[in-house]
């Protein structure tokens, strides 16, 4: 018995038939990357609680850059949760995997943004060498994650893509 059936009834039944293929190489490098940032930014609060991290001599400057800090935990584990939900959806090849790794791209580069702010406006970037180059590296990778994660998810789920479940 042959059944035809049309495009709308094809388009449904593909969007709800889960992909028995796997996750593709791109999610599972993303995921990994994700992983990998989520257990970056845990490791950072956990030195930052635990040692004495921050080199600035001035200490009125030292007062505001740990206020300014202070103030990222909670954003961090937002952005941590996003980026592990998002890695464990793009591995099970689901949508929601997409969805919250564009949220943990987008913090990201909020976040980013707002850290270079801050240390352009409080000249973070010209005390000293060794606190230059950690932030930089810090801004850098939110900045280029965040981009990368964006156009990455952008550009695997291109309108009319019915490969994933």
């Amino acid at each position: 018995m042959n059944i035809y059936y049309s495009r709308w009834t094809y388009f449904l039944l593909k969007r709800v038939t889960p992909n028995r293929n796997g996750p593709k190489r791109t999610n599972r490098f993303i995921a990994g990357a994700e992983f990998v940032v989520a257990l970056g930014i845990f490791l950072f609060w956990l030195a930052f609680f635990t040692q004495d991290v921050v080199n600035i001599n001035d200490p009125h400057l030292k007062e505001i850059y740990m206020a300014f800090e202070s103030a990222f935990p909670f954003a961090d584990f937002y952005l941590s949760l996003m980026l592990i939900i998002g890695g464990i959806g793009l591995l099970k090849n689901k949508l929601f995997g997409y969805f919250f790794s564009v949220i943990a791209g987008a913090s990201l580069i909020f976040l980013g943004i707002l850290d270079v702010s801050f240390n352009f406006q409080n000249g973070l970037y010209s005390i000293g060498i060794q606190e230059a180059v950690f932030n930089v590296l810090i801004n850098l990778a939110c900045l280029s994650f965040g981009i990368y994660l964006l156009f990455a998810i952008w550009k695997s789920k291109k309108v009319g893509d019915l490969s994933v479940s």
